[in-house]
C-alpha cells in the first residue's frame, strides 16, 4: 500500500495501476474508489471492497466530450449540452442511454450510464494519458458516510488497495447531482453540488420531478410519542434506480444518528428527553447556524461545527459524521433551508439518520 500526494504523481508511473487495479482518487467532489471501464475483474473488485450491491449502477469519469461519445447512444441533448458548457468539469452527472458495449456491471443492468468529468487536472490528465474512462463510486464502505480525505478512505480500506492519491480535502464534500432529461423529463436523481435553482436557470426549464422536494415519495410521517418521527421511504423498484443515491441506504455512521427537523429552536430539551434512562453516554452534536443547546445542561457532550454557510456544511457533513462516530454513542443534528445546496444537505442528512424527528 502506497499513498502518493497528487503534486508528486508521475502519471506514467501510475498507469498501470489504472489499468489494472482499483486506485483510490481525489475529486472535487468526494474521493473515488476508480477503475478501467473495459476491466471487468477491477470493476468487480470495486462491489468486492464496498460491500456495494450489484444493481447499484457505477458513475463514469471521462475527460472529455469524445470520450463521452464513445459511452453513449446517440446525439447528447441540447439541455445537457447547455449544463456541460457550464459546469463540466465539475460536480454535475447526466444519465444518457448506454452503448451495448458498456459492461453491465458499470450500469448497474440497465441500459443507462451516468458520466461526469471531474474538476481536478490531475485526474483529467490521468484519464488522457490513460484514453479510457474510469468507473468511480466514493471510496467508502457501502452504507457508510462519503470520504472527503484520504484518510477516511485509508480508514475504511487500509492495505486491501495498493494505491491511495492523495489531493487533500475535497473542496465540496458531497457528490456531485445527478441530473436526467430522458424521455423529455428534466429530473434531479440525486442533489448534489449543483443545485436545482442552478440547472433552472441554464436551461431554461422547471423539472418535471425532483427527488427531493417531492417529500411525500422520501418521507413518511409516524406518530411516536409527542414527537413526529420520519422515516426514509426507501425505493423497493428496481425499474425506478437509474442513479447510484436511490435505493440502498447511505452515509450512515455506525452508532445513532438523530436529526431534528427544527425552525431556529433550542434542542436541549429534545436530546435529554431522548437520553432519558441513559444519561451517561457520550453524545456528539453537528451544530450550523440553526442549532441552538444549552451545553451546561447535557454531558459528556462533544462538539463538531459544521460551519455557517451551506457550502462550508456540504464540505464538512461527511467529516463531522466521522469524527463524532469515533467519539460518541450517539450523534445529533437540526436541519436546514432546503434551498439552493440545503437540499443536497437535507438529502444525505435523512439518508443517514436512524430517527428523524419534527420539532414544533
Amino acid at each position: 500500500m502506497q499513498i502518493i500526494k497528487s503534486e508528486d504523481v508521475v502519471i506514467e508511473d501510475v498507469l498501470p495501476y489504472f489499468e489494472n487495479e482499483v486506485v483510490v482518487i481525489p475529486t472535487e467532489t468526494v474521493y473515488g474508489l476508480a477503475a478501467n471501464i473495459y476491466n471487468e475483474e477491477a470493476l468487480k473488485n470495486i462491489f468486492t471492497l464496498k460491500g456495494r450491491p450489484n444493481d447499484n449502477p457505477l458513475i463514469v469519469h471521462i475527460s472529455s466530450l469524445k470520450m463521452l461519445q464513445s459511452l453513449i447512444e446517440g446525439e447528447i441533448p441540447v439541455e445537457y449540452r447547455k449544463l456541460i458548457e457550464k459546469f463540466w468539469p465539475g460536480p454535475m452527472s447526466l444519465l444518457f442511454k448506454a452503448k451495448s458495449t458498456i459492461s453491465r456491471i458499470v450500469t448497474g443492468g440497465l441500459d443507462t450510464v451516468v458520466v461526469r468529468m471531474p474538476n481536478n487536472k490531475l485526474i483529467l490528465d490521468i484519464l488522457e494519458k490513460l484514453g479510457k474512462p474510469l468507473a468511480a463510486p466514493s471510496a467508502n464502505l457501502s452504507g457508510s458516510p462519503s470520504p472527503s480525505s484520504v484518510q477516511h478512505v485509508v480508514d475504511d480500506f487500509g492495505s486491501r488497495i495498493n494505491l491511495y492519491i492523495d489531493g487533500g480535502d475535497c473542496e465540496v464534500g458531497l457528490e456531485s447531482t445527478v441530473f436526467s432529461i430522458l424521455n423529455d423529463e428534466p429530473a434531479i436523481l440525486r442533489p448534489g453540488g449543483i443545485t436545482k435553482e442552478q440547472i433552472t436557470s441554464c436551461i431554461k426549464r422547471e423539472l418535471v420531478s425532483n427527488y427531493l422536494v417531492d417529500e411525500n415519495k422520501i418521507l413518511m410521517k409516524v406518530k411516536t410519542s409527542n414527537q413526529d418521527k420520519l422515516r426514509l421511504d426507501v425505493c423497493k423498484d428496481k425499474d425506478s434506480i437509474m442513479s447510484p443515491g436511490q435505493k440502498y441506504k447511505h452515509y450512515s455512521p455506525t452508532n445513532k444518528f438523530i436529526l431534528f427537523i427544527s425552525d431556529r429552536k433550542d434542542i436541549t430539551e429534545n436530546i435529554k428527553s431522548y437520553l432519558k434512562g441513559k444519561e451517561d453516554i457520550k453524545i456528539g452534536i453537528m451544530k450550523h447556524r440553526n442549532t441552538f443547546y444549552n451545553s451546561n445542561e447535557l454531558k459528556n457532550l462533544t462538539i463538531f461545527d459544521l460551519g455557517t454557510t451551506k457550502k462550508q456544511i456540504c464540505a464538512n457533513v461527511f467529516k463531522g459524521l466521522r469524527f463524532l462516530d469515533k467519539q460518541c454513542d450517539v450523534i445529533f443534528t437540526c436541519s436546514v433551508d432546503p434551498r439552493d445546496e440545503g437540499s443536497a444537505i437535507m438529502d444525505r442528512l435523512q439518508k443517514a439518520a436512524n430517527d428523524i424527528y419534527i420539532l414544533e
